[in-house]
């Protein structure tokens, strides 16, 4: 067994109090709160094993990181699944993570609903049928950076389009 030095203790109590800390403020992902640790200039093993002991007793969980934080992005933000998988990517988490969260999103919401929601949300009770090429193009781009399939946009407005054409002929 290795005794650890009095100096390796101290600096360890330090980075675990940091973790508690940058964990009470919100949920991280292990990525995000090993970047954090490093950036106080702990030392990348005792931050390895910060991590490792944070996980054993629950407080760091990428997948349960993961789904809570989708389920925000798409409570709060309505972005769809394309655009929380690189959001979950940029946060660090692990593309096989990624994978799950999203097709247990995927079983969870209709991201078409979602799509005429977000439309109705940007249109405000503007048809869509009158406006212009630069405006339906604008509508398209921003579903697009909203994390929308573009297969799933256009069929929402095609058949906006022909709701509304059917409207006008009655």
């Amino acid at each position: 067994m290795t005794q650890k030095s009095p100096g390796h203790n101290e600096a360890f109590r330090k980075a675990i109090d940091s973790a508690y800390r940058i964990l009470s403020i919100r949920s991280r992902s292990e990525e995000e709160l090993r970047q954090k640790l490093r950036q106080k200039g702990f030392q990348d093993s005792i931050v390895n094993e910060i991590i490792s002991s944070l996980k054993e007793k629950g407080y760091v969980n990428d997948a349960d990181f993961a789904l809570n934080f989708s389920r925000y992005l798409l409570r709060t933000r309505r972005y769809g699944l394309i655009r929380i998988a690189e959001e979950l990517r940029k946060k660090g988490v692990p593309p096989g993570t990624v994978r799950d969260v999203v097709q247990v999103l995927r079983r969870e919401i209709d991201e078409r609903e979602m799509v005429v929601s977000s439309l109705e949300g940007k249109l405000r009770g503007n048809d869509i049928s009158r406006m212009d090429e630069k405006g339906k193009k604008r509508i398209v781009q921003y579903l697009y950076r909203r994390g929308f399939p573009l297969n799933t946009i256009y069929e929402v407005l095609k058949s906006k389009n022909r709701n509304s054409c059917e409207d006008d002929r009655e």
